[in-house]
């Protein structure tokens, strides 16, 4: 579930897009997969196009309610988006 979210996440903050939603209800392992197939779904809708300007637009987000600001797409993608998503 935790992976499935970040995919997502990281992809729209770089578009500037609000992430979409997803409840944390899987049980089985089926339930997982079809999961996984949604934030594949979902992640092919991003054009190369829709990320441009991203390693300059600044990225806030709240993890745990602590507020984080990066100063462009490229220092949140390399310091806090991809070694989250690889950790989990």
């Amino acid at each position: 579930q935790l992976s499935c979210d970040f995919a997502k996440n990281i992809a729209a903050r770089l578009t500037g897009v609000p992430p979409t939603p997803f409840e944390d209800s899987e049980r089985s392992f089926d339930e997982l997969q079809q999961r996984i197939a949604r934030v594949q779904a979902l992640l092919e809708g991003f054009t190369p196009e829709r990320f441009a300007g991203s390693d300059t637009r600044e990225i806030v987000i709240t993890p745990g309610g602590t507020e984080m600001r990066f100063p462009g797409g490229a220092d949140y993608l390399h310091r806090f988006a991809m070694p989250n998503f690889m950790f989990h």
